[in-house]
């Protein structure tokens, strides 16, 4: 180890954050993987007739417990904490919504892909 580092690791925890292949770990100092989160099924576009609801979910593995936060158009969704999130049946004006979801353990936080509702009239 790097002696600038091995003088950090004693001073603060410091972690890094590898992507391989769509699966997010954090490293600690001494190399161990301290937890992982794989995203394997984004969640898909919707299109929908106004006045019905938008189903997007997720699929995710890794080091538990994980906490799910789905976002609109990158601001959170309040109460929306699932592996799956269900809207309000749609207006119009919901047409072109950005959805994605931020999912966490103790160590990282990763987030989807992004997911576009179209409202038909």
């Amino acid at each position: 180890m790097v002696p600038s580092l091995r003088r950090l690791a004693g001073a603060a925890v410091v972690a890094l954050v590898l992507l391989m292949g769509g699966c997010y770990v954090a490293v600690g100092v001494n190399g161990a993987i301290v937890g992982g989160i794989e995203i394997h099924d984004q969640p898909d576009d919707q299109t929908v007739r106004a006045g019905q609801s938008a189903r997007f979910a997720v699929g995710v593995v890794g080091s538990g417990p994980l906490r799910y936060q789905w976002l609109r158009d990158d601001d959170a969704i309040a109460g929306a904490t699932n592996p799956a999130y269900q809207t309000a049946p749609t207006v119009p004006a919901d047409s072109g919504a950005n959805f994605a979801v931020r999912v966490c353990n103790d160590h990282i936080c990763v987030r989807s892909d992004t997911a576009v509702l179209t409202v038909a009239p």
